[in-house]
This record gives C-alpha cells, structure tokens and sequence, in this order.
C-alpha cells in the first residue's frame, strides 16, 4: 500500500521566531515523514529570537497553496505579529473551511481568536488529524490554548 506523504506549511516571523520550537516542531514531523516548507512575510532570511540564527524561508504567506498542505502551523516568538494580518487570517480560515489542520505554539495563539465558531465543529476532527500527525495536543483547542506540539 503506497501511504501520501504529509506536507505542513509552517509559518514564522521574519524576525524573532522562536528558534527552540521551530527547531523541535521541525524534528518532530521529520520523525513522521511529514514534510515542511516554511513561509514568512517575506522571501528574506528571517531572524530567530535567541541566537539570532538565520533562516531562509521556502516561499512568502502569500505563495501558500492551501490544496497543497495537510496542515498550517504558525511559530511565536518575540517577533510573532500575524495574528492582525489580513492574509494570515485568511489562510487560517481557508484552512479550517477545508478541514485542515490549524495550529499555533507559544505566543502565535491570537491567531485562533474570534473563530472558535470553527473550532467548535473541527474540534474533533482536528483531534484526530493531530494524532494522525504523531502530536500531542496541550490542553483544549479553544480559547488561550490553542496550542498543538510535540512533548
């Protein structure tokens, strides 16, 4: 049997992403055999928030594709501010209406505000779709908790 590979859209701040996460996160789906491309605002390197460490993205916000990708994850980090742009939260809503995956560590959890109408009907099978990813889920998917990551 010939299983589809997985493919995550990860996408974090252009500077100040949260190295340590980003770094984990990356390890994670690598252990699953999902593959991730990394998005930023720009095509530039984006700049961790601890070392500093540089990282070139693999496309800009805008390039995503959502028919492409099983899941969005958005990286915090002292630099995280998508939660107030306008082509985040789009992705973030085309997402959810497809029945994808979304989801937010650390402080990148506003960007699941004001749609937990959404949640409410995907929380199950968004349950489920974390688990077929091999991630464990922290606490509920509503409200400040927003969080999906790999312990």
């Amino acid at each position: 049997m010939i299983t589809m590979a997985k493919f995550v859209a990860m996408v974090i701040p252009q500077r100040g992403f949260d190295e340590h996460s980003f770094h984990e996160m990356r390890k994670a789906f690598a252990s699953k055999n999902i593959l991730v491309l990394v998005a930023s605002k720009q095509k530039t390197s984006a700049y961790g928030d601890a070392t500093n460490e540089n990282f070139l993205p693999n496309m800009t916000l805008g390039e995503i594709r959502v028919e492409k990708y099983d899941a969005l994850l958005f990286m915090g980090g002292k630099g995280f501010a998508y939660d107030k742009d306008v082509v985040a939260r789009h992705f973030v809503r085309k997402f959810l209406d497809d029945g994808k995956l979304v989801c937010t560590i650390g402080n990148a959890a506003p960007m699941l505000d004001g749609i937990e109408e959404n949640w409410q009907i995907f929380k199950e099978e968004n349950t489920q779709n974390a688990k077929e990813f091999g991630l464990k889920i922290s606490g509920i998917l509503l409200g400040e908790q927003n969080e999906v990551h790999d312990l």
